[in-house]
C-alpha cells in the first residue's frame, strides 16, 4: 500500500512538473515576441491541465488572453479574460481577481474603450490594499494604472505618482518589464513639456528590454524615441532611431511598427528637403500602412467566412445536442440526487453514533459529578452544623452564667455576648437549612435575628415591627458573619436604648445594590443618637465593634443626625 501511494504521488509530482514546463516555455516565446509559439505552448498547458486547481487554470488563460490581445484577436483575449475574471471570483481569490480586473482594463485601454478601461482599474483599486496582495500584482495596477490615465489625458501628477510607486514595488519583486514599461509611461507624459527629461526616461526603459531581449517593446521604445526626435525638429536623431527599430523587428511581420518608423523617416527626410529618400519612405510606409488593412480585411473576412460555413453545422447539431445535453443533465441531476441521499445518511448515521457515545460520556460524567457534588454539600451542612451546635453551646454557656449573676452590668455584658454568638450561629443555621451551602438569604436572617435579639434585650415586652428590604441579596459566608455582627449591634442599641418612651417601635433596614457597590440602610423610630454623637470619636464598645467590622469589609459607615439613619457603603 505504501509503494501504491508513493507511486500515486510521483505520477501527480511528474505531471505538475510537466505542466510547470510547458507554462515556462510559452513564456520563454512571450519574452521572445514569438507569439505563435507562446500561444500553442499555452494552449497546450490549458490541455493537459485536467487535474490543475482552478485558480492555477485560470492564470494559464490570463497569459494565453494576452497572447491573443498582441496578435490581435481581440474577441477571444475578452472571453479568456473574463473567464479568468468569473473563476478568480467564484474562489474568492483576491490576488487574482485583481490581476485579471487589470489586464481587461489594460485590454480596453489597447482597443481604445478608456471609460471601460478606468472602469476595470478602478475595481481593482478597491482591492488594492489588501495584505494578500503580491507585490507584482500592485505593481502592475500602478503601472496600467498610469498607462490609462496617459492615453485618457486624465491627472497628469497622478500619472507621474503612479509610475514612480510602480517602478518602486518593480523593483522589490525584480519584474523589469513593468519597471521598463513604467519608465516607458514618464518618457511619454514629459515629451511634451520636458524633451530632456522624456529621454532619460525613454532610454532607461530600452536599456532594460534590450537587457531582457524583449524585441517588441524594445522596438516599442524606439518608436516613441524616433517620434520625439521628429517633434522637436531633430531629424537627423529621428532617421538614426528609425533606422535602428527598422533593423530591429526585420524578421517580424510586425507591419504596424514598421509603417510608423517610415512614416517618421519620411517625415524627417521631407524636412531635410532629401525629397528622393522621403518620397521611398513614403512609399514603403504605403505599402506596410496597405498591408496592415489587407491583413484587418483578411482576418475579418476569415472570421465572417468561418462563421458562416459553421453557422449551418451549428443549426443542424443544435437540436440533437439540445436532446443529448437534456438527457445527460438528467442522469447527472439524478446521479448527484443519489449520491446526496448516501451523504446524507452516513453523515445522519455518524452524526447519530457520536450522539450516543457523546451522550452515555456525558451521562457518566454527570453522575460522578452529581455525586462528588453531593457528597460536598453533605460535608459542608455537617461542618455548619457543627459549628452552629458549638455556638449555641457557647451561647448556653453564657445564658447559664447571666442567671446566676447578680451584677447587672455582667449581665448585660453576657446578653451582649449572647447576641453576638447568636448572629454568627445563625449564619450557619441558614447555611445549614438551605441547598446552597455558599449563601446566607440575608433577609430570612435579619427576621430572625430581631426575634433572638427582642428576647435578650425587650424587658417590656414591645413588640418591635420589622420593615426589610433586601432585593433577594444574597451573600457569602464569610461576608454575612461580619455584616451580621454590624446589624446586630445596631439592633441591640435600638432595643436597648431607643424605644423607652415609644409604644409603637419599628425598625427600618434596607439592603440595595447600587452600580458596583452595595448600600445598607439602617434607622428606627426612636428619638436617635445625642447631637454630640461623634461615630468617630465614639468610645462604646458596641461602636467600636461595629468599626472593626466595617474595616473588615472595605466600608464606609455615616450616621445622619436629621433622620436618624445609619448608612453603610461597601463593595464585595
Amino acid at each position: 500500500m505504501k509503494y501504491i501511494l508513493l507511486y500515486v504521488l510521483t505520477i501527480i509530482a511528474a505531471k505538475n512538473t510537466f505542466g510547470n514546463q510547458i507554462v515556462n516555455r510559452g513564456d520563454f516565446f512571450f519574452q521572445e515576441s514569438q507569439y505563435d509559439s507562446a500561444y500553442y505552448y499555452f494552449d497546450l498547458a490549458v490541455n493537459n491541465c485536467k487535474n490543475c486547481e482552478d485558480t492555477t487554470l485560470a492564470y494559464i488563460y490570463i497569459k494565453k488572453a494576452k497572447t491573443l490581445k498582441l496578435q490581435e484577436e481581440f474577441d477571444s483575449s475578452l472571453s479568456l479574460y473574463n473567464k479568468a475574471l468569473n473563476i478568480f471570483s467564484y474562489y474568492n481569490h483576491k490576488n487574482g481577481v485583481v490581476l485579471a480586473q487589470i489586464n481587461l482594463a489594460e485590454f480596453y485601454r489597447t482597443t481604445h474603450n478608456f471609460d471601460k478601461a478606468l472602469e476595470q482599474i478602478k475595481k481593482a483599486e478597491k482591492l488594492i490594499n489588501l495584505p494578500s496582495l503580491q507585490i507584482k500584482t500592485k505593481a502592475y495596477f500602478f503601472n496600467r494604472y498610469a498607462a490609462i490615465l496617459t492615453e485618457s489625458q486624465e491627472d497628469r501628477a497622478l500619472t507621474i505618482q503612479y509610475s514612480k510607486e510602480a517602478i518602486r514595488l518593480a523593483k522589490l519583486c525584480g519584474d523589469k518589464e513593468i519597471e521598463a514599461s513604467s519608465f516607458n509611461e514618464l518618457g511619454f507624459i514629459y515629451k511634451d513639456w520636458d524633451y530632456d527629461i522624456a529621454f532619460e526616461y525613454y532610454f532607461r526603459s530600452l536599456e532594460i528590454y534590450k537587457e531582457s531581449n524583449n524585441i517588441r517593446y524594445a522596438a516599442a521604445i524606439i518608436s516613441n524615441i524616433a517620434r520625439t526626435y521628429k517633434d522637436i525638429k531633430d531629424y537627423k536623431n529621428c532617421i538614426k532611431y528609425c533606422e535602428e527599430g527598422l533593423k530591429l523587428v526585420d524578421s517580424t511581420n510586425w507591419n504596424m511598427i514598421k509603417r510608423d518608423f517610415y512614416f517618421y523617416k519620411y517625415r524627417a527626410y521631407d524636412h531635410l528637403e532629401k525629397y528622393k529618400l522621403a518620397m521611398e519612405a513614403s512609399n514603403t510606409c504605403r505599402i506596410y500602412a496597405e498591408a496592415v488593412i489587407i491583413n484587418e480585411n483578411k482576418k475579418a473576412l476569415y472570421e465572417l467566412q468561418m462563421k458562416y460555413d459553421i453557422s449551418d453545422k451549428n443549426n443542424q447539431i443544435l437540436l440533437e445536442q439540445e436532446r443529448n445535453n437534456s438527457f445527460i443533465k438528467e442522469n447527472q441531476d439524478k446521479k448527484q440526487i443519489i449520491k446526496l441521499i448516501l451523504l446524507i445518511v452516513v453523515l445522519l448515521g455518524i452524526v447519530l453514533l457520536v450522539s450516543i457515545i457523546a451522550y452515555f460520556k456525558i451521562k457518566k460524567s454527570n453522575f460522578l459529578l452529581n455525586k462528588t457534588v453531593k457528597q460536598k454539600e453533605t460535608l459542608l451542612q455537617e461542618v455548619h452544623h457543627r459549628v452552629k451546635n458549638n455556638l449555641t453551646l457557647l451561647n448556653s454557656l453564657l445564658y447559664l452564667r447571666a442567671k446566676i449573676s447578680d451584677n447587672n452590668d455582667v449581665v448585660n455584658v453576657l446578653n451582649e455576648c449572647q447576641s453576638r454568638v447568636k448572629s454568627m450561629a445563625l449564619v450557619h443555621q441558614n447555611l445549614y437549612d438551605v441547598e446552597d451551602t455558599s449563601r446566607v438569604d440575608f433577609k430570612k436572617f435579619i427576621q430572625e435575628l430581631i426575634v433572638e435579639s427582642e428576647s435578650l434585650f425587650s424587658k417590656d415586652n414591645k413588640k418591635v415591627a420589622l420593615d426589610v428590604e433586601t432585593n433577594n441579596i444574597y451573600f457569602e459566608m464569610g461576608f454575612s458573619v461580619f455584616l451580621g455582627l454590624i446589624i446586630n449591634e445596631l439592633i441591640t442599641n435600638s432595643l436597648k436604648h431607643a424605644f423607652k418612651q415609644k409604644n409603637e417601635p419599628v425598625i427600618f433596614i434596607k439592603i440595595e445594590k447600587v452600580s458596583n457597590s452595595y448600600s445598607l440602610v439602617y434607622s428606627d423610630s426612636g428619638n436617635g443618637l445625642p447631637k454630640s454623637f461623634n461615630l468617630e470619636k465614639s468610645t462604646g464598645f458596641g461602636f467600636k465593634l461595629i468599626k472593626l467590622m466595617v474595616n473588615q469589609i472595605d466600608g464606609k459607615l455615616d450616621y445622619n443626625h436629621s433622620n436618624n439613619t445609619f448608612t453603610l457603603q461597601f463593595k464585595l
